[in-house]
């Protein structure tokens, strides 16, 4: 099986979605709704503004396309523990995955022209023809954006051999994507419940698959990994950790930010908060 048919993403988008044979971790529980809220709007106000159509030629069929990018530059408003980055002006992860309209080769702009010879080899061959895609007018809608993300997770598969970073990556701003449609749902409408539950168990296991990822990077890539010194992906693979009930590896990884002197200020008081969320779960739990 291959290690994203849990998504269903196989080459057959209606397959049945099988668990892979090296599963990430078992994703948490769905988070239960919560309390009613005023959603943020998938597309805001001025989004447009920020926008800008890039060229580039694609290293599978060669095509020549424009793919709409993201020109943000402002700073966040707010970041989550896992380094997402949240702004009022639009949400940049929507924006993350190049995708040629004429073969249906897609990756995060990180990773597009990142292809060796044999993967190429595999990707012609995965991707056949008949491929049709319209690129929509204006921002992208959530669905837009989570479309162009299992392109990108079809297209890794289909390479054979990828870095533990690059699956990562791909499955961390997957995730960041999905949480912003979660961010976005309106309590109001009459499926908010089934749509909050069926997005927040697809963020989760993409979030799992990322953890994953970047724990095995952690152990055997060179770094920077991902464009992260080690110290960052430390912090990252601790906060996921803490997710996903690791609270003793979380702990032994946020005490080697703490007595790091390379660590900088901001970091250490990031791991300290995490700190005491770690003490705070373990004593919860009964634990020492």
């Amino acid at each position: 099986m291959g290690l994203f048919s849990k998504l269903g993403l196989g080459n057959n988008e209606k397959q049945e979605a099988a668990a892979p044979s090296q599963a990430a971790p078992k994703a948490p529980a769905p988070a239960p709704a919560p309390a009613p809220r005023e959603p943020v709007p998938e597309i805001r106000a001025k989004e447009t503004e920020y926008l800008i159509d890039r060229s580039y030629d694609c290293p599978i069929c060669a095509a020549k396309f424009k793919n709409r990018g993201s020109k943000l530059r402002a700073r966040a408003n707010r970041q989550d523990d896992d380094l997402r980055q949240v702004y009022d002006q639009l949400d940049p992860m929507k924006y993350q995955v190049i995708l040629c309209p004429q073969c249906g080769y897609a990756a995060t702009e990180k990773y597009f022209k990142e292809i060796f010879e044999g993967q190429k080899e595999q990707l012609i061959k995965g991707l056949g023809s008949g491929f049709s895609y319209t690129v929509p007018e204006g921002p992208f809608t959530y669905e837009d954006a989570i479309f162009r993300y299992k392109q990108a997770i079809k297209c890794m598969e289909m390479k054979g051999s990828v870095k533990d970073s690059e699956i990562a990556y791909t499955y961390l701003r997957y995730g960041w994507t999905l949480r912003g449609k979660l961010e976005s749902l309106d309590p109001k409408a009459a499926d908010y419940a089934e749509n909050m539950k069926a997005t927040k168990k697809e963020e989760n296991l993409a979030i799992a698959h990322a953890y994953k990822g970047f724990y095995e990077a952690l152990q055997k890539e060179d770094f920077p990994v991902a464009g992260m010194d080690q110290l960052t992906l430390t912090f990252l693979v601790a906060v996921l950790s803490v997710r996903f009930g690791k609270l003793d590896a979380a702990s032994k990884m946020i005490g080697q930010i703490l007595t790091s002197h390379e660590a900088s200020a901001r970091l250490k008081d990031k791991a300290r908060d995490m700190k005491d969320e770690i003490v705070a779960k373990k004593k919860a739990a009964g634990q020492q």
